[in-house]
């Protein structure tokens, strides 16, 4: 949802491509050293372990699922982190045909491996609460207590502070003229392509514990053999309303863990132990859900994780842009906005964030080396009918609640 203008993508694109040409072995094990794999280095930290993998007899799976032996909790936490994103990031940028082996066709193969993903992602969130000190969350070294989550947010980023630099350029607060595009910029509260968004819709959200349980319901679901159902029909019938499940879709589940690796430091100094409690359990299994959700799609087809009556029949599994512009275009419609301007703002920072990683995205793809137009620099135009057409059907919701 967020995006920065030309200057900045290239200086981003510029500083990624850089750090791909830098000499870096530390990580040539999913282990090694104890050193985490960063989202923005991936193709320097890739190789490595590519290269590793493809020198052992070991197939990807067997040595993704054996858990490093770890001298403490957080060398263990950093293991199945890494373990995870791995398996996550050669399922996003489609790598995976480097590592089919055993299966018989590469479809076949990428579900085991989201199986494997997800898998992952579970223990790694079970490891977390005994890891205090990670050096994964944003401002856990820090005294938080007693600061007001506004001033929270007002930090901003501590481990991606040169991105939200660059995306301030373009992401600046629009005038207060345009009341609608002000209202989209202050829900959002976005700060760079990797930052939590719906701040404030998603901390009234996991306080609810009506919410835990409707998470729980829904991994249920989604883990019953032979589940085809369309995905908010099955968050609707968690949630026991279609209004709660466009809430918790949009606001919780698109975040991947973004949220809880922003928040969890503030929550935890300045939440009382019970409220505490529920909070990160919403966090952990919200953001559980987003990958859960992607294997659905996968399993089941594309066009499961959007509303059965568009008939999506050739939905991406990138549902995320569909549901976060869904749910502006429903709050934009609770406003009082007419639909021609709630498609227009609501999508407006969509396209910003597709725009902006499409050079970003192309230097991954050449550090990757991967076509330089494909994966996220290919999908554009899909992912901007999506966020249209959730924009629309956001809008209509609400007006049927009227």
């Amino acid at each position: 949802m967020r995006g920065a203008p030309l200057l900045g993508t290239l200086l981003w694109a510029a500083c990624l491509v850089a750090c791909t040409l830098l000499p870096h072995t530390s990580s040539a094990q999913f282990c090694k050293n104890n050193t985490r794999i960063h989202p923005v280095k991936f193709p320097l930290q890739y190789w490595p372990i590519h290269h590793r993998i493809k020198r052992t007899d070991k197939d990807l799976f067997e040595l993704l699922s054996a858990c490093h032996t770890a001298e403490s909790d957080h060398n263990e936490e950093v293991c199945l982190h890494n373990r995870f994103l791995f398996a996550d990031f050669v399922l996003y940028y489609k790598l995976s045909h480097r590592y089919k082996a055993k299966a018989a066709n590469l479809d076949s193969f990428e579900l085991a491996l989201a199986s494997v993903r997800d898998s992952l992602y579970h223990s790694w969130m079970q490891s977390i609460p005994g890891s205090r000190q990670t050096g994964y969350f944003e401002w856990e070294d820090h005294d938080l207590r007693d600061e007001a989550f506004q001033d929270f947010l007002s930090r901003g980023s501590q481990n991606f502070r040169t991105l939200e630099t660059l995306s301030s350029v373009a992401n600046r607060k629009p005038s207060q003229k345009n009341e609608a595009r002000t209202f989209v910029y202050e829900t959002l509260h976005g700060r760079t392509p990797f930052s939590s968004i719906f701040p404030f819709e998603a901390l009234e959200l996991i306080q609810d514990s009506n919410n835990l349980e409707t998470l729980r319901c829904c991994i249920a679901k989604l883990k019953t053999p032979n589940c085809s159902t369309h995905l908010f029909n099955l968050v609707a019938d968690c949630a026991g309303s279609e209004e709660q499940a466009m809430k918790l879709l949009g606001v919780l589940m698109t975040q991947r863990m973004y949220l809880l690796r922003d928040w969890r430091a503030w929550l935890e100094q300045n939440m009382e132990p019970e409220t505490l409690e529920n909070a990160l359990q919403a966090l952990m299994l919200s953001s559980e859900l987003h990958f859960r959700m992607e294997s659905y799609g996968r399993l089941e087809g594309g066009a499961k994780l959007f509303p059965q009556e568009l008939a999506m029949t050739k939905g991406s599994t990138k549902a995320y842009h569909f549901w976060s512009t869904a749910l502006l275009g429903y709050l934009l419609a609770e406003q009082g906005y007419d639909e021609r301007t709630v498609i227009k703002e609501a999508t407006r920072p969509a396209k910003r964030y597709k725009r902006f990683i499409q050079l970003p995205g192309f230097a991954f793809n050449l550090a990757l080396g991967k076509q330089p137009f494909s994966g996220t620099t290919a999908d554009y135009r899909k992912v901007i009918r999506e966020q249209r057409a959730g924009a629309k059907w956001g809008f209509e919701r609400r007006k049927i609640k009227d």
